[in-house]
């Protein structure tokens, strides 16, 4: 297996932030293929300021990422065991290589307002224990005009066609702010859940049993749910009913620390 691991180097992130700019939080993307969705997301995050450093799992995709352009971007290419998307798994081989104090885990199907980052980071430094999340506005479709090139001018136009599609304003996993000691002390997310469904209120229903506030900054920020095809069988029935039943469990055992019995965020 090969990957390729390496934060940027501070004089790289520097130069795009300045140097009273840093954050010392880490967003945290697992993807497998959604190339497309992901260049849109990365480039979101570009037209963000300040501009946190990303660290992107890419658990087993068909194509290799490949996005120079981005001095903050570290990549984990993962091989082994990913012909099916286990996103616990791939997370948690993130969180186990991030080293700010904070990390922020966001989908790689979304797309931010310019101050989402600095509002999460602010939320983080000013409370100890919360653990920041945000429901998301979903996008039937990407207007063919509109590339990543020119989403940062665009951004409050597809945001305004997410907030008229019709499709509900919800979501508890795009967004998982949280101190990075304590995600890796508990042990990151339960690599129970396989397929969709379950594991990122699993992760938030920890968080709050070990006594962090649930805080939503929708207030604050925005962001922006792209479409993408919902078949195969990560999505399948039964899978989904299945991680559902782990979940009302977990509440039912109040378990706060996960994957006790195996290793964890193995690449």
């Amino acid at each position: 297996m090969r990957h390729r691991f390496k934060f940027p180097e501070k004089s790289a992130v520097l130069g795009q932030l300045g140097e009273s700019k840093i954050m010392d939080l880490t967003v945290l993307i697992a993807r497998k293929d959604r190339g497309k969705n992901l260049s849109y997301c990365l480039a979101s995050i570009a037209a963000c300021k300040p501009v946190p450093p990303v660290l992107v799992v890419d658990f087993g995709s068909a194509k290799a990422l490949c996005f120079p352009q981005y001095p903050w971007l570290s990549i984990i290419r993962g091989k082994r065991k990913t012909d099916f998307f286990h996103k616990a798994r791939a997370l948690n081989i993130g969180i186990r290589k991030i080293k700010t104090k904070y990390l922020c885990i966001v989908d790689a199907d979304q797309i931010f307002s310019p101050n989402f980052f600095s509002v999460v980071y602010r939320r983080l430094v000013k409370t100890p224990k919360v653990f920041v999340m945000c429901r998301t506005y979903f996008l039937r479709k990407i207007p063919n005009e509109i590339t990543p090139n020119n989403l940062r001018r665009n951004y409050e136009h597809l945001l305004h066609l997410a907030k008229t599609s019709g499709l509900k304003y919800h979501g508890d996993g795009c967004c998982n702010g949280v101190r990075t000691d304590w995600a890796k002390s508990v042990r990151g997310y339960d690599e129970s859940y396989y397929g969709y469904g379950g594991e990122d209120s699993d992760f938030a229903l920890r968080a709050k049993l070990a006594g962090f506030h649930h805080m939503g900054i929708e207030k604050y920020v925005s962001m922006v749910h792209l479409p993408h095809a919902k078949k195969g069988m990560y999505y399948n029935k039964d899978i989904f009913m299945k991680n559902k039943k782990r979940y009302r469990n977990k509440v039912k055992t109040e378990e706060i620390i996960a994957n006790v019995e195996e290793n964890w965020g193995n690449l």
